[in-house]
Parts: C-alpha cells; structure tokens; sequence
C-alpha cells in the first residue's frame, strides 16, 4: 500500500501542472479518495478534442467527469461513471480543462485512463485526399449493389 500512496503523489504532482501538447496523449494517473484532479488541453476554435476515459481499479470503478471552456463553461458534465467518450469542437481557442472528481468517495482511491486525440482545421484538409481514389459514389454503390445480387444467386430458400 506504501507503493501505492508514493505512487498517488507523483501522480498528484504531475497531474497538477500537466498541460497536454496539441497532439495525442495518453495519461494514466491515480485519483486519491476525497480529491479532484484537472488537466489542461490546449486547444485552437473550430478543431476537434476527443477525450476517452476509462476508471481502471478502485472500488466502485466510478468517478465525476467534467470538460470546462477557456471561458467557465461547463460542456461536459457526468456523474459515478466508470467510462465515457466525449467530443468537443471548440468555438474558441484556449486552454479547455478536463476534470476528474472522486470527492464522493472518502477511503477509495482509484486509477483512471484517458486519452485526448486532437483534430485541428489543418488536419482535416488532408481528409478529402484519402477518399480521391476511391471512385465517385455511385460506382461504389453499383459495386455493391453487384456485391448483393450475385450473393443472392447463392442463397436458396428451402
């Protein structure tokens, strides 16, 4: 259990001055009973932020979830969940806060996953290129639909 609490400490210092970089990250920390922890993601007005989070071990397997604007405002609010997945487009650049409370709990630590994947508007431009050779929609349709009838020649009716 010594282990364990050194463990939360670290996990307390570095979850206290931990602002994500605009790129993927993943982060898999300790939330003591009794306290809450926030992160904070940078983030530029009309990208993407997907945050995944799962509760790991700790009894109950439950934390408080939040994501805060740069501007207070709350966009994301659960309660005694064990696992989300949530996607922001921010209408503003700044630093968004990702909260994770276990105030509930008096003598239950727990350990949390969560991964943010950013997407800003420079990314998606890249997007469109992926599906140029693909072929227009129609001819994917029609092969599909070719796809279909010749699998219903196949099947038979008894």
């Amino acid at each position: 259990m010594h282990d364990a609490s050194l463990l939360g400490c670290v996990a307390l210092l570095i979850g206290a001055v931990t602002a994500f970089s605009p790129t993927d990250s993943e982060f898999t920390f300790l939330l003591p009973a009794a306290s809450k922890e926030c992160f904070y993601q940078s983030a530029v007005r009309n990208g993407s932020i997907e945050i995944e989070y799962q509760v790991i071990a700790g009894a109950g397997m439950d934390v408080d979830f939040s994501i805060v604007s740069p501007q207070a405002i709350h966009l994301v609010s659960e309660f005694r969940r064990s696992d989300g997945v949530h996607m922001v487009e921010p209408t503003e650049a700044g630093d968004y806060q990702i909260c994770f409370d276990n105030n509930f709990s008096r003598f239950s630590e727990k350990m949390v996953f969560f991964e943010v994947i950013m997407d800003s508007p420079a990314n998606d431009g890249g997007a469109d290129d992926e599906w140029a050779g693909l072929g227009e929609p129609e001819s994917l349709l029609e092969y599909k639909l070719d796809d279909i009838k010749a699998s219903e020649s196949d099947v038979r009716v008894t």
